[in-house]
């Protein structure tokens, strides 16, 4: 890593097939701790290089699989070179997504709530020092229903994140149908071609001070076009994005009441750039 002057590694919990691997003879408590005792010798092998560890949450990671947990874990490590890493998608594709429901809403889950519950907002629980990296994603809806029995070794969020993954803050190509969920007042359209309330979880972490990098983790089945073109129109994409989100970022930490003669610094390149 110090070669290829990369000072930041990142660890994602992951989805073991089979048997739920919580029992009495390995409880949440032993496997908890094990995962701290790793962490702590993964952080001190990697301060000798130089070089930090970020924990990361799948969202179908088998037993962890949301913030809270990996914050749980990094508190009680407790070394300055292990943190916590940010997806906004599998952040949001757990706490408020489900692709296995017909609305991929999860039964009960409303925009108004995922901003007020602890498992979305991180102003208070996470520091910014603590937050090493932040990854952003957008979705879209399924084609179908993701029906977990039908693969063993893909979850359906696993399956979902393969294939609809979309850049944050795209124009929508298409007026909602009817029946999808975005026609619920308590779950309204979110302007966008992807659903999640990523500009929401982006201020959430914004406000915590963090001001590392952004970094766009896309999959998709359009990355499997052949033509030449592909890699340059989802770069475009991708910045387009990304300058789109920090406007969404910026109009609402002016809103909140930023002091005055504090300038909001735009991290991006300006619209006239080329990739």
């Amino acid at each position: 890593m110090p070669a290829m002057k990369c000072d930041l590694l990142l660890v994602c919990s992951n989805h073991v097939s089979g048997p739920y691997p919580i029992s009495e003879e390995c409880t949440m408590e032993m496997y908890y701790d094990a995962q701290v005792d790793a962490f702590r010798q993964l952080g001190a092998l990697a301060e000798k290089y130089g070089v930090r560890i970020g924990y990361e949450p799948l969202s179908w990671g088998t037993v962890v699989d949301n913030w809270m947990q990996v914050w749980d874990i990094v508190q009680r490590v407790d070394r300055e070179n292990v943190g916590v890493l940010l997806d906004s998608f599998n952040t949001l594709g757990n706490q408020y997504a489900d692709p296995g429901q017909p609305s991929t809403i999860r039964k009960g889950q409303t925009l108004a709530a995922i901003a007020c519950q602890p498992s979305t907002n991180y102003r208070e629980p996470i520091p910014a020092e603590k937050i090493f990296f932040y990854q952003v994603a957008d979705a879209v809806r399924p084609d179908t229903i993701c029906h977990e029995e039908e693969e063993e070794d893909m979850p359906r969020r696993m399956k979902w994140s393969r294939a609809c993954r979309v850049f944050p803050c795209e124009p929508s190509s298409a007026e909602p149908s009817p029946s999808s969920s975005d026609s619920d007042p308590e779950n309204p359209p979110s302007g966008f071609l992807g659903f999640l309330p990523v500009s929401q979880m982006t201020s959430f972490v914004h406000r915590t001070g963090y001001r590392g990098w952004w970094s766009l983790e896309v999959f998709n089945t359009s990355l499997q076009q052949r033509d030449s073109g592909c890699p340059e129109r989802h770069g475009r994409r991708g910045i387009d994005g990304l300058r789109s989100l920090w406007e969404v970022v910026k109009s609402d930490r002016i809103r909140s009441g930023i002091p005055s003669g504090r300038r909001v610094d735009d991290p991006f390149p300006s619209s006239a750039s080329t990739i």
